[in-house]
Order: structure tokens, then C-alpha cells, then sequence
């Protein structure tokens, strides 16, 4: 799937060629595009149907099992221009955030830290929703060290800049729609596990302000 993602830069080193100051990179960070990613997953055949399908079969079902039926869903708030699209599709992510020592065992000595963030589509039935080859690994933030809240307000810039204009809408081609049709996108939940939860409490970024609704808005406070 070719992908036009986005490097940034999180550390430099600074130099002087006896002309002026050098900034050599040091520690490169790649997120991949959502829009593209979006496009390849409703370019396979048979995945609207699968996502329209679930949701019927949500109306019909007597008891709770699944986030679609829930009335935070129900009352989601979309772009005003998907009210206004009648052949439209709105889908919903949710974020999931972790780090691992990639040499394994930390006891042996070898301790580094890498992060992940991992997108799903919550739209998907629960059979395809976690599959590895229905989420997006939007990024890895490099390590060897955990990063700081700094690090961490320009590791998630890309991503809610570009969930910004998701939410106004992104004409896609696909597989049941060759003709093409506007997809709008909104993150949902971020899912971290309790020690991660207080990490990030710890970097003051869950608590900041609209870190979920502020994929929707024209200004992010937890960015400034």
C-alpha cells in the first residue's frame, strides 16, 4: 500500500561549519497518512457491506455487545456537511497507546522503550475490528527513553492535525462506491492500560483539555 506519511524531526544535534549552526537530525519520527489508509480499507471488497451488515444486525440485536448500540454512539455530533451528504459514510476510530522494550527481557539488562499508536476502526465488526491487518499503525515513537510531555504534544500533532480535516469530509473511491463518496472520520476512545493511563496523567496529557473532542475543533489546547 503505497502511503504518503509525515517525518518530523523530535531531535537534533547542532553543529558549526564555520559558516553557521548545522541542526544534523538525530532521532527521526514517521507517522503514516489516514486518508490513505482509509482508502485502501473501503477499496477492499466486501468491507462496506461487512460494516453496513453489522449495523443492521445491531438494530435487531435484544442485548448489549458492541459500542455501536450504546447512546454515547447514538448521539455522536458529525460535520454538519454529513448531514448534508446523503451518500456518505461516517466512520469512528479509537486510539490505542503503549510502549515495550524491544530487547525483550528488561531484566536482562536490555531496557529501552518504544511506543506505539494504533488505530481501529470501530465501525468494523468484531471479527475484522483488532485483526493486525485491519488497524493501522499510525506510528512508533522512538525511543531508547520514554518521551517527555513536550515530546509527546509533537508526537500527536500530525495525527489531530489531519483528524482535523477528516472531519470535514474526504471524497474516497472505493470498492461498492467506484464513483466515490464522502467519508467522514472522528476519533472516539483512547484505550491505554492502567499503567499506562497514570503515565500519561503523569505527562499531563489526558487531562489537558478536548484530547478526544479536540480532533474536531480548529484549535487544540493540549497542543499549545
Amino acid at each position: 500500500m503505497c502511503d504518503k506519511g509525515i517525518g518530523l524531526c523530535l531531535q537534533s544535534n547542532v553543529s558549526y561549519n564555520g559558516i553557521g549552526l548545522i541542526n544534523t537530525p538525530k532521532i527521526i519520527y514517521y507517522s503514516h497518512n489516514i486518508a490513505t489508509w482509509i482508502q485502501w480499507l473501503l477499496s477492499l471488497k466486501g468491507i462496506e457491506e461487512e460494516i453496513e451488515d453489522w449495523q443492521n444486525e445491531l438494530t435487531k440485536c435484544l442485548h448489549t455487545c458492541d459500542i455501536q448500540q450504546s447512546m454515547a454512539w447514538k448521539t455522536l455530533e458529525w460535520s454538519e456537511l454529513s448531514t448534508e451528504s446523503p451518500n456518505s459514510l461516517c466512520l469512528a476510530f479509537y486510539l490505542f497507546i503503549d510502549w515495550f522494550n524491544p530487547q525483550g527481557n528488561k531484566l536482562a539488562g536490555n531496557q529501552e522503550s518504544l511506543g506505539c499508536l494504533v488505530l481501529s476502526c470501530v465501525n468494523l465488526p468484531p471479527k475484522y475490528r483488532n485483526k493486525p491487518a485491519f488497524t493501522l499503525i499510525y506510528s512508533i515513537i522512538p525511543g531508547p527513553n520514554s518521551p517527555d510531555g513536550v515530546t509527546i504534544s509533537n508526537v500527536l500533532k500530525p495525527l489531530v492535525d489531519e483528524l482535523l480535516l477528516l472531519w470535514e469530509g474526504n471524497k474516497v473511491l472505493t470498492s461498492f462506491h467506484p464513483e466515490a463518496w464522502f467519508v467522514f472520520t472522528q476519533l472516539l476512545p483512547l484505550l491505554v492500560t492502567m499503567l499506562r493511563f497514570t503515565k500519561w496523567l503523569a505527562l499531563g496529557v489526558i487531562q489537558r483539555n478536548n484530547f478526544v473532542l479536540g480532533a474536531r475543533q480548529k484549535k487544540v489546547s493540549f497542543i499549545k
